[in-house]
């Protein structure tokens, strides 16, 4: 996959770092160090290829070992969400988080299409559930305690936190307050019944 024509001397190297640039020996592409570079610590040096030519690599490394013929994306398809991800990884780095944190965050972002930054807003200090007042552990899943994101099926807003059967129990009755409150004078009704 190397060409000799794309071959990048120290010195050209040199003048392009200080620019925040640099050539990858692979490609030939002149990229942003920080986005398209990986530092190495021990050798004190930037890695040669570029991250594009590490997935490419990789991805065919992959479909020979496996047998398949799926062709990588091209850089401009792929480097928006590397570059995402990337992005998402030095917030969450900034902010402190544990893997299971990270995990917890990014299943969020994922399911309501959100930043880090308004998925930190939105699950960051103490969370209580919006309809009992009882706390939320994110950490909590399969439990009585898990943390559900509640929101509104045709805007896609989302609406609070609550716990998981809650949420669930909202949308058994379509999200409709009439039916809840026709359940509500049903259980307080069928309450006087029998205390009777």
């Amino acid at each position: 996959m190397k060409d000799t024509k794309f071959k990048f001397s120290r010195k050209e190297q040199k003048k392009l770092e200080e620019c925040d640039l640099r050539g990858c020996q692979t490609c030939g592409r002149i990229l942003n160090l920080k986005y398209n570079f990986r530092f190495m610590k021990k050798r004190g040096t930037w890695r040669s290829p570029c991250s594009y030519c590490d997935y490419v690599i990789a991805t065919n490394d992959w479909n020979k070992k496996k047998g398949l013929s799926n062709t990588p994306q091209s850089y401009e398809e792929w480097f928006p969400k590397y570059l995402n991800k990337r992005r998402t990884r030095e917030f969450f780095d900034k902010i402190g988080l544990t893997a299971k944190e990270r995990r917890a965050y990014n299943n969020v972002m994922f399911h309501y299409n959100i930043t880090p930054e308004e998925t930190h807003e939105l699950l960051k200090g103490d969370k209580v559930c919006a309809i009992s007042g009882r706390p939320l552990n994110i950490m909590s899943r399969g439990t009585d305690e898990e943390l559900h994101v509640d929101h509104c099926h045709q805007t896609g807003k989302i609406r609070g936190l609550l716990y998981g059967r809650f949420n669930i129990g909202l949308g058994c009755f379509e999200d409709n307050p009439d039916l809840l409150r026709a359940a509500a004078d049903y259980i307080e009704r069928i309450r006087g019944e029998t205390t009777s």
